[in-house]
């Protein structure tokens, strides 16, 4: 049974806290069910890929911005925070652009950067400017084809390009898997070494995309402290909740036991409170809406069995829903 719209969401509970965000398609925008789970329970959005300059940009003669315009409609029609995502990517960068020499590409991206935010700049509150950035394999410390010949100029070329273009917006870097261990150490270093050069960042943004056995308390904690100590706004913005373990073979079970539901219910309450006890923490948004649209749904690696977000597949809360409702509510400081 769906909530009604005058009923509390985890929008209103948490507002005390942090924005509560999902991110969506079109697709999302076009299904009753979907728009009124928006409607309830989230107040920030976040482009799942129309916005990247793959979907934008993807010949060189023409820019394709159908779907981008409806979610940021949708957005400033029903006052929504959004959360723009990605001018630089390297996986959504089209091919073309990289058979240019690395000075034409910067070209290419300024003006991409430049078109996004004059297009689409009033409705967005933060952009992720570059969407991993960081390698623990590689000698320059950094990933993808954008930093193949290149050092940290691209990075900083980037941030300053998107401040001139939308100086009013916040700037993130956002990154998967940097909330431990090495890849932590070197995203904290490379924040340090862009904040010394005076490059204009304002957050980090966590992904999230995290198991049942995984982030533990103090992980978490750290990783948060260890971030709002450089001065940064910090995002969850990829927040999903594997009802796998981080080192388990995934298989295809029909059904999720219980035990693991109950597990996943606690990893999602462990992560909204921790992150209420943090100022610093801003936004937390879950990579998808329900369990029937959902990335991992569609990795041929992975399982739809895999019910890693809020909502079932038919659009119905998780008794974790009213849980995490009521634990915001009742949060007072």
């Amino acid at each position: 049974m769906h909530m009604s719209h005058n009923e509390t969401g985890l929008k209103d509970a948490w507002s005390h806290a942090f924005s509560v965000g999902a991110a969506v398609s079109s697709e999302c925008l076009a299904q009753k069910e979907s728009v009124q789970l928006l409607t309830t329970h989230f107040s920030s959005l976040t482009p799942e890929s129309a916005m990247k300059m793959s979907k934008i940009w993807p010949f060189p003669h023409r820019k394709y911005t159908a779907e981008a315009d409806r979610i940021s409609g949708f957005a400033k029609e029903h006052r929504y925070l959004l959360r723009g995502h990605a001018f630089l990517d390297s996986l959504a960068t089209p091919e073309w652009v990289f058979e240019h020499d690395p000075v034409k590409r910067r070209d290419l991206l300024e003006n991409f950067i430049q078109y996004m935010c004059e297009r689409y700049g009033d409705a967005v509150y933060a952009w992720d400017v570059i969407n991993n950035a960081v390698s623990t394999t590689r000698e320059s410390g950094l990933s993808g084809r954008w930093f193949e010949n290149d050092d940290e100029s691209c990075i900083d070329f980037a941030f300053r390009a998107a401040h001139a273009a939308s100086a009013q917006t916040k700037l993130f870097l956002n990154e998967s898997n940097n909330i431990t261990g090495k890849k932590k150490e070197m995203t904290l270093s490379l924040l340090r070494r862009m904040l010394d050069r005076g490059v204009p960042i304002d957050g980090i943004g966590l992904h999230g995309h995290w198991n049942i056995d995984y982030p533990d308390e103090c992980t978490l904690r750290t990783a948060i402290e260890d971030y709002a100590a450089l001065g940064l706004d910090i995002e969850i913005t990829q927040l999903d909740i594997s009802a796998y373990k981080r080192e388990e073979e995934e298989n295809d079970m029909e059904s999720i036991p219980e035990e693991r539901e109950l597990a996943q219910a606690h990893q999602y309450r462990t992560i909204f409170r921790i992150a209420s006890d943090y100022p610093a923490v801003k936004n937390i948004t879950t990579w998808g809406i329900a369990d029937n649209v959902h990335w991992i749904g569609h990795s041929p690696a992975r399982t739809k069995s895999n019910r890693a977000l809020l909502f079932n597949p038919d659009f119905s809360a998780k008794p974790l829903v009213h849980v995490l409702i009521d634990m915001g509510l009742n949060l007072t400081y």
